[in-house]
């Protein structure tokens, strides 16, 4: 686990404060804690007991985004330079991966396949990914496939 001083300068470099503050109650008037802050932080405001359990989650959240971009961005590129029987088969594909866990297209086995999840599987990169992605708005993989399965339904009038 990374020491303060490099918790703080590596939260820092991404624009958040992560501070030692003292919760109150307890035993001695107040028990201490870390809590991060920051614009669009997303554990804005979180308090934490310990160093290890705000690094616990922020991995945990890292590997959750990185997980995600691997997945939408690839269908977000297909998707933009599809032709309109492309985008009705991507949309057949991503409705038939929502519907029915474990039968898909083999082009979203292939993808779900090679996009490691979870904390034990963070890229060597991954600090730099997650730089790049904070810069970008987060949405999650199903409200992207909801989002285009939407787009797709029969006009009624």
């Amino acid at each position: 686990m990374p020491s303060t001083k490099k918790t703080i300068a590596y939260f820092a470099s991404l624009g958040y404060l992560v501070e030692k503050v003292v919760l109150r109650g307890g035993n001695k008037g107040g028990v201490e804690a870390w809590k991060i802050t920051g614009k669009d932080c997303p554990l804005d405001g979180r308090e934490f007991y310990t160093r290890l359990e705000l690094w616990a989650e922020w991995l945990d959240y890292s590997a959750e985004r990185i997980y995600a971009a691997a997945i939408v961005e690839p269908i977000k590129s297909m998707w933009a330079g599809a032709t309109e029987e492309e985008r009705a088969n991507i949309i057949a594909d991503l409705r038939e991966w929502k519907k029915v866990e474990g039968h898909t297209a083999p082009w979203i086995e292939q993808l779900v396949r090679k996009a490691s999840w979870g904390v034990d599987n963070l890229p060597r990169d991954w600090k730099a990914k997650m730089a790049l992605l904070l810069k970008k708005d987060y949405t999650p993989i199903w409200s992207i496939v909801d989002h285009l399965l939407w787009k797709s339904r029969p006009k009624t009038s």
